[in-house]
């Protein structure tokens, strides 16, 4: 079949998703991280991104129109 749009690196999502939480807390470092892809993102599509803070473990993932998952995020800050 042929796919919607490009697709979006992973790699490039998770630099992505990453980012407002340096901005908020530029002081912290990402210890580790890992991260799952559950369903690929393409150009052109809306991606929201949900977060959830717990301390210096952050969840974070990306919702498309759909609603799906499309990747999830852990990181643990230092």
């Amino acid at each position: 079949g042929v796919l919607p749009g490009l697709v979006v690196q992973g790699p490039l999502s998770a630099t992505l998703m990453l980012d407002p939480q340096h901005r908020d807390q530029p002081e912290t470092t990402p210890k580790r991280f890992s991260l799952r892809t559950q369903r690929p993102v393409f150009d052109g599509q809306s991606v929201g991104l949900q977060a959830d803070p717990q301390g210096d473990v952050v969840n974070l993932w990306t919702v498309g129109a759909d609603g799906c998952v499309g990747m999830h995020v852990t990181v643990v800050l230092g």
